[in-house]
This record gives C-alpha cells, sequence and structure tokens, in this order.
C-alpha cells in the first residue's frame, strides 16, 4: 500500500436524490459527501497518489478532506491503523467474496457443526483412556512451544469460523489481519457484516464458530497428544489446553467478546450490557419484572450474572498473569 485508502467496510454510494454518502457498512452509519469529496474518496485505494487528482477547490482543500478522513479512521495510510490509544491493527487480507470462497465457507461452516463437538468428546476420551505419557528431558520446551503454537493457530482458526459462518449465512467480510492491545499481546481479527442475515440462530452460530473452532482444535490435538509420546504428545496437549482456555474465555459475557455477541443475538438486543445494568440498579424496573412472575424472576437473575461477569475477565487475566510471574 503507497498511498492513503478507505478502510474496506466504507463505500460510496448515489443516493436515489444524487447525493453522495460515504457508507460504514458495519456500524451502518453515512457520512454527506460533496461531489468533489466522493471522486477523492472513490479514488483513495492505495494505489492513486492523490497529488493526481485534480478538483476546482485545489489542493489544500483535498489534503484536508484526505486528513480528516485519516483522523476519523475513515481512511489510512498505512497497512498498519491505530484504533485507540491501546489497539493497532495490521491488515493483512482484504478478500473479494467470489461465489468460491462462498461455497467453501459453506462447507466448512457445516463441518464445523457436525464435528466440534464429537471431536472434543473424542479427544477427551481417548486422552483418558490412553493417559499418554509426556517425559521428556525439555518439558519446558515442550510448554512453551506448544502455547505459542496453541496460541497461534488458535486464533487463526476462531476468526476462520466467523468468516467461515458469516459467509455461509449470506453476510459480507472485509478484512482479516493482526491485532495488537496495549503493543504487546497479541491477537488476530476479522472484520465481517451480518447484518443481511435475518435468523437469530444463524447470527448465533456466526458468533458461536469462533469458539467451536477453537474446541474442535482442542479435540484433534488430544487424540494427537494420546497416540504419541514425549515432546510430540506434550506439545500436542499444550495447544490443545490453551484451545480450551481461549474458547472458554471467549464464552465470557464482557465488552465485545463472543459471549456477549451470542447473547446479543439470541434475544436481538445491541445493548444487552445496557439494559442489564439498567435492570439492577433501578429498583422500578425490577419490581415491574417481579410482578411478571417466573419469567421477571430469571431475567433479574441474568441481568445480575451479566454484570457481575464484567468483573471476570479482569481477574481471570490478572490470575494468569501472577501465575506465570510465580513460575520465576
Amino acid at each position: 500500500m503507497k498511498y492513503p485508502k478507505l478502510v474496506s467496510w466504507m463505500k460510496v454510494r448515489r443516493t436515489s436524490e444524487g447525493e453522495y454518502v460515504l457508507v460504514d457498512m458495519v456500524e451502518d452509519k453515512e457520512y454527506e459527501l460533496s461531489k468533489e469529496e466522493a471522486y477523492i474518496a472513490v479514488n483513495l485505494n492505495g494505489k492513486t497518489d492523490p497529488s493526481t487528482l485534480k478538483i476546482p477547490s485545489g489542493n489544500v482543500k483535498r489534503n484536508e478532506f484526505i486528513d480528516a478522513l485519516i483522523s476519523n479512521k475513515l481512511a489510512k495510510k498505512h497497512r498498519w491503523m491505530s484504533l485507540g490509544l491501546s489497539q493497532k491493527i495490521l491488515t493483512l487480507w482484504e478478500p473479494k467474496v467470489s461465489e468460491g470462497l462462498v461455497i467453501l465457507s459453506e462447507l466448512m461452516n457445516s463441518l464445523l457443526l457436525i464435528s466440534w463437538l464429537p471431536l472434543l468428546i473424542a479427544g477427551i476420551c481417548f486422552f483418558i483412556r490412553n493417559e499418554p505419557d509426556f517425559y521428556t528431558d525439555y518439558t519446558w520446551v515442550g510448554i512453551a512451544l506448544g502455547t505459542a503454537l496453541g496460541l497461534f493457530l488458535g486464533m487463526a482458526v476462531h476468526e476462520a469460523g466467523h468468516m467461515f459462518a458469516c459467509l455461509s449465512y449470506g453476510g459480507n467480510m472485509y478484512e482479516a489481519g493482526l491485532l495488537l492491545c496495549y503493543f504487546i499481546l497479541p491477537g488476530a481479527y476479522v472484520i465481517i457484516d451480518d447484518k443481511p442475515v435475518r435468523s437469530r440462530l444463524k447470527k448465533l452460530q456466526i458468533y458461536a464458530a469462533g469458539v467451536e473452532m477453537n474446541f474442535a482444535l482442542a479435540g484433534f490435538m488430544m487424540i494427537v497428544s494420546s497416540f504419541t509420546e514425549g515432546l510430540v504428545s506434550l506439545i500436542a496437549f499444550d495447544i490443545a489446553f490453551t484451545n480450551i482456555i481461549l474458547g472458554c474465555m471467549n464464552f465470557i459475557m464482557v465488552g465485545s467478546m463472543d459471549g456477549m455477541r451470542m447473547f446479543s443475538a439470541l434475544f436481538g438486543s445491541d445493548n444487552v450490557l445496557a439494559n442489564a445494568v439498567d435492570v439492577i440498579t433501578s429498583r422500578r424496573r425490577r419490581q415491574k419484572l417481579k410482578k411478571s412472575g417466573v419469567s421477571g424472576a430469571a431475567t433479574i437473575a441474568m441481568c445480575g450474572i451479566i454484570c457481575a461477569t464484567q468483573i471476570a475477565l479482569p481477574i481471570l487475566l490478572i490470575v494468569n498473569v501472577l501465575g506465570v510471574i510465580s513460575c520465576f
């Protein structure tokens, strides 16, 4: 990428009234554009030098518009893009969603749906039955390598699961890449758009697919660990263990974690946390819910669980960090 470009999820459209808008395909927002601004935005493709774009308003207006797009995260100068003080993303893939990719996604998602649970159960059963021997002179090498591979493979298959499910149900996918949190914690991401998907159950599967991928990989690697020994068995087990942790962590109903997204998709609400906090803090709403009997009491209990889990992830991370420190 040599020159500035619009981020992959922003599109320029012309309305039925002849006006131009810049559409955020993920957040479903629109920004009004003049004809000149639309011309500039369309040509921000990373390959065209903006200085070659001739507009009546002149170079200063053109540069000011491009700078405004970049400062508002609607365009970028490099593959690396900052999302704030704590997050940066590196774009690795911006696919053209072809018929072949959709067919592959349908196949992979169908295979995932029928295999993830049997694989996990089989892996646990084989592991318990065979009791693999982890003995090796390179225990720490095996643990470190297994954990690193588990994280790398786990993040890759997790995001692939979201992509396959979304495309198989008629959604869109704009890009995939690496994510850095606080500049040190690596991760992966995909930017998908599930708005074309109307079924709540299909949306639920889109956000559950990442966890299902982690559990399927964990089951497969436990089978590998059961039929090998020594360093190979230890590495396979650590890959499985890491993916079970990743899957369980993503079930937590916190912020943008998959657990919260699954809950939101199932109940058709985009503000689950805000509603839960409102129920817990509002005596009037709790009293009104109590009058509806068992369903109201269940709603209050669920809201309490959602609010309580907001501290679960930070505590889990602190415990893990202290555990790592204690090893030294």
